[in-house]
């Protein structure tokens, strides 16, 4: 019996230089231990990283891999406040679920991950809106300064 391997743990970031309204980084995530790392072990640390370095590199691990045979990308939305405010200077990273979903069109290998804050006021919207595409939404409370308790 055959199995279908998923990664279900692929996340695109990227600056935002080239397209902020679906995109962006801040200069907290940047500056980070994780972010670092990546530039020293793929040989860029003394490079500028351009959002196509990054997209290239992470669709062409997943699209090359002979152990996997499919992988779910992932958006990530904006952190809002309980008062439904989006709070851009409380989010370290930000990918919208459009940019995902179109990114993902016409590659078998990808499946849609989606991400709606849920103190957005039009969260029920968004879900309806994109269910249909996805294959999960995700949140990180600790990131996205969910409280679980609502």
């Amino acid at each position: 019996m055959k199995y279908n391997i998923i990664d279900s743990h692929v996340h695109i970031a990227a600056s935002g230089k080239d397209n902020p309204e679906n995109y962006y980084w801040s200069k907290k995530f940047e500056n980070s231990a994780g972010f670092r790392i990546l530039k020293a072990v793929k040989g860029w640390l003394f490079k500028t990283v351009t959002d196509e370095m990054l997209l290239h590199w992470v669709k062409s691990q997943v699209n090359e891999s002979m152990t996997v045979d499919q992988c779910v990308y992932y958006a990530f939305d904006e952190v809002y406040g309980i008062d439904g405010e989006r709070q851009k200077h409380n989010t370290t990273m930000y990918v919208s679920n459009n940019y995902i979903r179109g990114l993902l069109r016409g590659n078998p290998k990808a499946l849609f991950g989606l991400s709606i804050h849920p103190y957005r006021p039009d969260a029920i919207e968004q879900l309806e809106e994109y269910e249909k595409d996805a294959v999960l939404c995700k949140w990180i409370p600790s990131s996205q300064m969910i409280d679980m308790n609502h």
